[in-house]
């Protein structure tokens, strides 16, 4: 410098004000660009904020607006629902009415067979006491005999009261009628094909008990044949009686008997799981078919694969998220890096050289 002359050093001066006012200048402009920098920062946080802010508010009113649609399509289901159960209903009840109009029909169909019946067995009641009168008659009349042939002895009348009054064996009658076990739903045989079976097994014993070789010894011919006529009518008449009892006991039986009627249920129906191998009682069991649990089963199906859907919408919300996170994440880190290069080229010095 002391080999300088006054130019220049005037020119150095002049040099190092400009360098001076330059740096002032660079120093002010970095200012402006950091506040501006500061300024952007701060208009892009606030941005940022209210873009997700804006994005949460939306999100929840879609979650609020699919909320609501869901409620109000479950109570279209509802009255869907509670309407077609209404319409089975109504349905129901007229197969019911209906069912209801033919079993009165029938009963009132049935009302006078009915009495018919009533009457008939009161008839056959009538018609049994009847012939057991009868029959007590004939076997008190057995002096009118005695009275009829008075030649025979008191021992031998003794004798032909005691065969008169004996009865048949009960087994052989019982063959004769040739009973069978009550059916209601088998073919039951007619009261005359029983009389006729009755009546040839009992003639078939009396021809056996008639014959000559059961006469007392001592007594006349004619009177045997005579006795054996007053004793195959006695016979007959406790053959008639004994059908007319039978009759009678079947009648009121086949109107004591309830009848066990067999139902055709249709294939697919859900059984009720014994308790302790055995149902005990049935007062909380219901008769549903297969169809509706398999309605149930497919409703339960449809609702759960919406949970699952719904789930799966909110892993998908939560993962949109995390990706809008690491991307904000990625922009602040972009944002710093565009500082830290603005920063340095605020730091770099231009030398005369690189100005040159």
């Amino acid at each position: 410098e002391t080999e300088w002359n006054e130019e220049e050093r005037k020119a150095a001066e002049d040099y190092e004000r400009r360098v001076r006012e330059l740096q002032e200048e660079r120093e002010k402009y970095r200012k402006q660009l950091e506040a501006e920098l500061k300024k952007l920062q701060g208009l892009t946080e606030d941005n940022m904020t209210s873009f997700d802010q804006e994005l949460r508010q939306l999100f929840s009113l879609k979650v609020k607006t699919q909320s609501a649609v869901v409620h109000e399509e479950l109570k279209i289901y509802r009255l869907r629902l509670a309407l077609l159960i209404e319409e089975e209903l109504s349905v129901r009840e007229q197969e019911l009415a209906s069912q209801l109009t033919k079993r009165r029909a029938a009963l009132e169909d049935l009302g006078p067979l009915i009495d018919r019946s009533r009457k008939l067995v009161k008839t056959q009641d009538e018609q049994i006491q009847y012939a057991k009168s009868d029959n007590e008659y004939m076997e008190k009349n057995f002096s009118a005999f005695k009275k009829e042939f008075p030649e025979i002895s008191a021992a031998m009348a003794d004798t032909l009261h005691k065969m008169y009054k004996k009865k048949l064996p009960q087994l052989k009658i019982k063959a004769g009628l040739g009973e069978a076990p009550f059916n209601p739903y088998g073919n039951r045989p007619t009261t005359a094909s029983r009389q006729e079976g009755a009546r040839q097994a009992l003639g078939q014993v009396l021809r056996e008990q008639d014959d000559e070789r059961h006469m007392p010894s001592g007594l006349d011919a004619h009177v045997w044949q005579r006795f054996c006529q007053l004793r195959r009518a006695k016979r007959e008449k406790e053959l008639l009686i004994g059908d007319m009892t039978l009759a009678l006991s079947e009648f009121q039986a086949f109107f004591a008997n309830n009848l066990e009627v067999q139902l055709l249920v249709k294939q697919g129906q859900v059984e009720v799981e014994p308790r302790d191998d055995f149902i005990i009682d049935f007062a909380d069991s219901l008769l549903l078919s297969r169809g509706v649990v398999e309605d149930l089963n497919s409703k339960i199906k449809t609702l759960g694969e919406a949970k699952v859907r719904f789930m799966e919408e909110a892993k998908d919300s939560k993962k949109t998220f995390r990706r809008l996170e690491w991307e904000l994440r990625g922009m602040r880190m972009d944002a710093e890096d565009l500082i830290n290069k603005l920063r340095d080229i605020n730091s770099f010095k231009i030398t005369r050289e690189i100005q040159r």
